[in-house]
C-alpha cells in the first residue's frame, strides 16, 4: 500500500478565510495498488500539542461513514470532507488549528499528513460554494525548503500573494511574495522557498495598491 497524505485547495480558506461550524476542506488521498480506502481527520488547537479525531458529516455530498471506501488512484485522488467543529470545538471559538488527514484501506492505514495551519471561527458557517470566487487554488504542495501554489483567476485587477508568520497580534505582518498585474492569465502558479522548520501563513491579496 502507498503512502498517503493529504492536500488543501480550499481557494477561500487558504486565501484567509476562516473555517467555520461546519468547516469544508479539500483532500487528495494516494495509493500506489488503487485500493479504495476512508479518509480520517484530526484538527490540533494550535499550540497544545494535542490531536483530536475530527467528527466528519459529509464527504463528497454523501453522509460520511468510516466504513466507506472511495477511490484511491496512484495519481491522487480528491474529496471535499465537511468537518463538525461546532460539535468539537463549541460554539464561537475563534482560534488557529491545524487539521491532518491519513486513510485506510481494506486492511492498512497510511501515514499522517503534514499539519497544515487553518484560522477557525465556530461563530459563522463555511460558505461551500462560493460564487464566481475570484480566485481558486487548484494545487498547493509542500516540499522540502518550501511550497508550491497553483489557481486559477476569474478577475482582471491587481492579485498579490502574502505571506506572515502569524494570523493576527503585532507579529502578523503581511508581506508580498507575488504581485501579478493586469492582464491576468487563467492560471498562475508560485513556489516559495522559504526554508525549513518554518510555520507560515498565505493569503491572496485582491485589488488595491
Amino acid at each position: 500500500m502507498g503512502r498517503f497524505w493529504r492536500h488543501l485547495r480550499q481557494g477561500d480558506v487558504l486565501a484567509g478565510n476562516p473555517l467555520g461550524s461546519n468547516a469544508v476542506v479539500t483532500v487528495r488521498l494516494w495509493d500506489n495498488e488503487g485500493d479504495a480506502s476512508t479518509p480520517f481527520l484530526q484538527y490540533q488547537i494550535l499550540g497544545s500539542g494535542i490531536w483530536q479525531n475530527a467528527t466528519l458529516t459529509v464527504m463528497d455530498g454523501s453522509p460520511y461513514n468510516s466504513a466507506t471506501h472511495v477511490a484511491a488512484l496512484p495519481g491522487g485522488s480528491d474529496y471535499l470532507l465537511t468537518w463538525n467543529a461546532l460539535a468539537d470545538v463549541g460554539p464561537n471559538v475563534e482560534t488557529n488549528i491545524l487539521l491532518r488527514v491519513r486513510a485506510q484501506d481494506f486492511m492498512l492505514v497510511g501515514d499522517w499528513s503534514q499539519p497544515t495551519p487553518f484560522q477557525l471561527n465556530t461563530a459563522v458557517a463555511t460558505v461551500t460554494n462560493p460564487t464566481n470566487p475570484p480566485v481558486s487554488f487548484t494545487d498547493i504542495a509542500a516540499f522540502q525548503g518550501g511550497m508550491v501554489f497553483n489557481w486559477q483567476v476569474n478577475t482582471n485587477v491587481p492579485l498579490y500573494l502574502q505571506r506572515s508568520p502569524a494570523l493576527a497580534g503585532t507579529n502578523a505582518i503581511w508581506v508580498n511574495i507575488l504581485t501579478a498585474t493586469p492582464p491576468l492569465s487563467v492560471s498562475g502558479s508560485f513556489t516559495d522557498s522559504i526554508g525549513t522548520n518554518l510555520m507560515e501563513f498565505y493569503r491572496f491579496k485582491i485589488g488595491g495598491p
